[in-house]
């Protein structure tokens, strides 16, 4: 093998390995955050109605349905796909390192705002109409729309290495 297929073969293994740590290490802190988020976009309508409970637990208080707890788990999160993406930026090729660090800081923000959308959707249809349509909601709906998100954030990070937007933004 020569030398540039051996690099090449080293760079997708360290990113791969660091993706996988970062994952790892960041999973229950990136959720602590994503709870309290949610939470805090919901009470601007819900006021009291969600409160936070234990990190990654949400305490709903239905208009006219039980109180049920939903926890934010490791799937719910939207870590993996901001790895996932941010790993395949650093793959791919870019013009210059500070294209590489925008477009790949630009994706992860869109996934992350569109997966606290997506939780807080979520939590407001179990507020309006009790656990099993949350349930519903969540297992359909959120399903769609998180390979929505995690596809259109991979659409920002390329739109953002685009050789033409890359020249137009530097001049």
């Amino acid at each position: 093998m020569s030398s540039a297929p051996q690099l090449l073969l080293l760079r997708f293994v360290l990113v791969l390995g660091a993706a996988a740590a970062v994952f790892v290490v960041a999973i229950g802190p990136t959720r602590a955050a994503e709870t309290q988020a949610s939470a805090a976009l919901l009470r601007t309508v819900a006021h009291e109605r969600v409160q936070v409970q234990l990190g990654t637990s949400l305490q709903v208080f239905p208009l006219s349905a039980a109180p049920f707890r939903a926890e934010l788990t490791p799937a719910c999160s939207a870590l993996s796909s901001i790895v996932t993406v941010v790993a395949l930026g650093l793959l791919l090729p870019a013009p210059t390192r500070r294209r590489r660090l925008t477009s790949c800081l630009m994706a992860a923000a869109f996934i992350a705002l569109c997966n606290l959308l997506r939780i807080a959707l979520s939590i407001g249809v179990g507020l309006l109409l009790g656990r099993t349509t949350l349930i519903l909601f969540h297992d359909w709906i959120g399903s769609a729309f998180t390979f929505a998100y995690t596809l259109a954030g991979l659409m920002v990070l390329l739109y953002l290495r685009m050789p033409a937007r890359a020249a137009a933004v530097e001049t």
